[in-house]
């Protein structure tokens, strides 16, 4: 919260808070962005102008390295690993991987609708 206000403080430009998240269970997920929507909803009282926040990354991420290797994209996607997504990628019974919602995607969306994030 220092640091934003320090930087409004300074330049006086419009702060959009993103790439934020944390955790790696729905439960750390869902404390994480209730505190930190805690922090942006704490500035914009203080006249502070947060004009936005985005959590990052939307959905769990398949590893970079997946582009430039010939391995199947199984070998690039760790599941317990980075998966601080709103939707976690699950493989199906047939082989298709799927992105599947969370209870942190259910959180965001409520609190998107009660605070006009």
């Amino acid at each position: 919260m220092n640091r934003c206000r320090a930087f409004y403080e300074r330049y006086r430009r419009p702060i959009f808070i993103t790439e934020t998240s944390a955790g790696h269970n729905d439960e750390e997920k869902i404390r994480w962005m209730r505190s930190s929507v805690e922090t942006v909803l704490k500035l914009r009282q203080q006249n502070i102008a947060v004009v936005g926040y985005d959590w990052w990354p939307l959905f769990d991420a398949v590893q970079w390295t997946y582009r430039f290797d010939s391995a199947p994209v199984e070998e690039h996607v760790r599941p317990g690993g980075w998966n601080n997504g709103l939707y976690t990628i699950e493989k199906g019974f047939d082989g298709v991987f799927r992105r599947v919602k969370t209870k942190a995607a259910d959180e965001y969306k409520k609190i998107i609708a009660a605070t006009y994030l």
